[in-house]
């Protein structure tokens, strides 16, 4: 089998060989600042993935035919003719609250 040191590269081996020099509050920084950069390193690239698959479902999304993306039916009710108003006039809601008349008609 092989060592498993023997896999890490020369970068790794240098900066493990200057971490080591480092005093203990050096290597306390540099382990933090390490975690941290690994962190935000990892987020970014998790955000980057997941707005390229959002892109990717808008992108499928734009592509249906007009056909599919709306409900059947649709174009008719668009195109009628709105209906003609109701001739009864509407009460007031004063008025049917209060059971008064307008001042035309006021009922004591």
């Amino acid at each position: 089998m092989s060592d498993p040191k023997s896999r890490l590269s020369d970068a790794y081996r240098h900066t493990r060989a200057a971490f080591d020099e480092l005093k203990v509050e050096e290597k306390a920084v540099f382990v933090v600042e390490s975690v941290l950069t690994t962190f935000a390193q990892t987020i970014e690239s998790i955000f980057r993935t997941v707005a390229h698959e959002i892109d990717r479902a808008v992108d499928q999304m734009d592509c249906k035919p007009k056909a599919e993306a709306e409900a059947p039916g649709v174009e008719e009710i668009e195109e009628e003719e709105p209906a003609a108003e109701d001739p009864a006039p509407k009460k007031d809601k004063k008025t049917k609250a209060s059971g008064k008349k307008s001042k035309k008609g006021k009922k004591k």
